[in-house]
């Protein structure tokens, strides 16, 4: 809705940071990881991804996980510089789903969390070093706004994902005192309408 409503004045592009297109790298790799499934090298993933901070409740999902993760920080990075590069020449660009420090659970470094129960070797701290190094490197939004909604309600919104997954997410976002950030926290529990007239008002002063 906001890309339609700002598109009528300005040019203006939106990316998915949650799920960015993928580099010709990534493709490579994931066609590597997927040879080697099929060919019964190892399993897909080890184990689900937890939405858990306690190093005993996580296991490790394996390596070829990992190298994903460390693909789609790539990408993520470089769908932040394509936007950057976009607004220095005057356009407009949304990002849904920007990785912040404040959210642990999607978006952001995850080999760190997910491998915090394993002994360290020098491949899994390299992997783990070059995510974070992407993360690193992508510059702050020039504006922030976090769609806040109780978790009982995106539990209920979201129909199409398990409560175990949205449940802790949307609990995290909840959670976090984003008056120590520069975000413009909007209740997202409220209408449709009053939610947009929020976010519209805000561009609006910073455009």
């Amino acid at each position: 809705a906001i890309h339609r409503w700002l598109g009528s004045e300005f040019a203006v592009r939106k990316f998915h940071m949650g799920k960015p297109q993928p580099s010709f790298l990534t493709l490579v790799v994931r066609g590597i990881l997927k040879i080697g499934r099929k060919l019964g090298l190892y399993p897909y993933q080890r184990a689900e991804v937890s939405y858990t901070k306690d190093p005993e409740a996580i296991i490790f999902p394996g390596y070829p996980w990992l190298f994903r993760e460390v693909c789609t920080a790539r990408d993520r990075y470089l769908t932040s510089k394509r936007a950057r590069r976009l607004s220095a020449k005057g356009e407009v660009a949304i990002l849904d789903r920007f990785p912040l420090d404040e959210v642990k659970f999607m978006d952001g470094p995850q080999a760190s969390r997910m491998t915090s129960g394993i002994t360290r070797n020098w491949l899994l701290s390299s992997l783990m070093n070059l995510e974070e190094s992407f993360y690193r490197k992508i510059q702050p939004p020039d504006l922030l706004i976090v769609l806040r909604v109780p978790p009982d309600i995106a539990v209920q919104r979201k129909r199409d994902e398990l409560e175990k997954t949205v449940r802790p997410r949307s609990t995290e976002i909840w959670e976090v005192d984003w008056s120590r950030t520069s975000a413009h926290v909007i209740d997202a529990s409220a209408p449709l309408e009053a939610v947009l007239t929020q976010v519209k008002a805000l561009i609006w002063e910073n455009i």
